[in-house]
């Protein structure tokens, strides 16, 4: 029973982890480091796949065993893997190269771990929220630097170019991934709130069908904005 409970605990912690991570890591900075805003987004990502590495490795043991889900991205994530690793380890500067590789090793294995983590509908929905909540925000913010009102007291973040992100194009490319996944979803949601009759039904379809609709409206106004 204590095991069972410990299982869960783990679980839930895991994809609410990622869920935190998927939804901040876009915006985390650190202004007193040299490079504010790739660097920290970089060790954070790397901390938070050690974390969830530890986490599964934990579940593993107490479960008895490691089991994995398939996916039609596995073959292409351990290739990835082998090809930053072995460029890495063959590079003149070796070890210039294998620090440089860990942020991208660290989102292969993130990638896998999400992969091996969220394994249920409402799990999922949960990543997809965070993820389009954090769309949604980053849009603001592009939307806001558009009209020349600055959020951040910076000098360098008083221009029309900035962007959290880390540019203005990483956050464009960051935003139009989500727009088809924001519209599917509205779609499907809406469907759900329609009632044989036509009318729609009270519930938490509702709230997710307005929720899928502000954020898609608001990631496709980035996205063109960060084109503009």
């Amino acid at each position: 029973m204590v095991r069972e409970q410990v299982l869960s605990y783990i679980k839930t912690a895991s994809v609410y982890l990622i869920a935190a991570a998927v939804l901040g890591l876009p915006f985390f900075f650190l202004p007193m480091t040299s490079d504010a805003l790739e660097i920290p987004k970089q060790i954070a990502l790397i901390g938070v796949t050690l974390v969830l590495l530890l986490l599964f490795g934990v579940r593993g043991i107490l479960e008895g065993k490691f089991s994995f889900r398939r996916s039609p991205f596995d073959l292409a994530l351990a290739a990835i893997f082998l090809v930053i690793l072995i460029s890495a380890v063959l590079s003149g500067t070796r070890t210039t190269s294998i620090i440089a590789a860990i942020p991208l090793l660290s989102v292969v294995i993130f990638t896998f771990l999400i992969i091996n983590t969220i394994t249920t509908e409402k799990e999922e929905r949960i990543i997809l929220v965070s993820a389009l909540a954090s769309g949604a925000v980053l849009a603001i913010l592009i939307l806001l630097q558009f009209l020349k009102i600055y959020v951040l007291p910076y000098p360098i973040a008083q221009t029309p170019t900035f962007s959290l992100a880390g540019s203005v194009l990483a956050a464009t490319l960051f935003l139009f991934p989500l727009i088809p996944l924001g519209l599917f979803n509205l779609l499907a949601y809406w469907q759900k709130t329609q009632s044989a009759g036509g009318l729609p039904k009270a519930g938490e379809e509702e709230v997710f069908t307005g929720f899928f609709l502000g954020a898609s409206v608001l990631i496709i106004i980035g996205a063109v904005l960060g084109l503009y």
